[in-house]
């Protein structure tokens, strides 16, 4: 507890130098260059680089009880500013008990991807994918139908960005998760 009363006066501390600074006392000084720049880069319309690769982590129930760990990686191509598709890769290697049954389910899926607004930075977006998912338990195996919809957001930086989603399909019921990538000229 200590720790972040120490860390948040150090960050009271430093606005009092960019307050000054942004009245004009100091116009050049490190706080005010920072802030102009972020705000400059963030509120400036992004230039459109249409091909995007990405990796991350979700949880996901793909288990019948619980939240598994799952790692994925995503491509995809934007026709426009607002309509985009692609394919999605994943595993999920877990177990809670694993005296009674490991987990391990692949999917593979393609999708579309709808952006209703953009923002600038950030946008919103809404997706449905059909695939493959091979699922296993210990020493039983099944390969069944993958079928989702996707509610998620992506904000861009210079290239990169960050994503969230909520997706909600079958086999699988639900998925939440983040993930992080950089978009690019093709």
């Amino acid at each position: 507890m200590k720790r972040f009363a120490v860390y948040a006066v150090f960050f009271v501390l430093a606005v009092f130098p960019a307050r000054a600074q942004e009245a004009g006392e100091a116009k050049t000084g490190f706080f005010s260059r920072f802030w102009q720049g972020f705000t400059e880069t963030l509120f400036t319309p992004q230039i459109h680089k249409p091909f995007s690769v990405s990796g991350g982590f979700e949880l996901t129930q793909n288990d019948r009880k619980n939240l598994l760990p799952e790692f994925f990686a995503v491509a995809d191509y934007e026709l426009s500013r607002y309509f985009g598709f692609g394919v999605r890769a994943g595993l999920t290697f877990a177990s809670n008990q694993p005296v009674d049954r490991m987990v391990t389910v692949m999917e593979g899926l393609g999708f579309a991807r709808f952006y209703p607004y953009d923002f600038g930075w950030i946008r919103p977006y809404l997706q449905t994918g059909l695939g493959l998912s091979i699922d296993r338990e210990q020493d039983y195996e099944y390969t069944d139908v993958l079928g989702e919809a996707a509610l998620g957001a992506r904000a861009h930086w210079k290239g990169w960005f960050l994503e969230a989603n909520f997706r909600y399909g079958y086999p699988f019921r639900f998925a939440f998760g983040l993930s992080f990538g950089h978009s690019f000229l093709p």
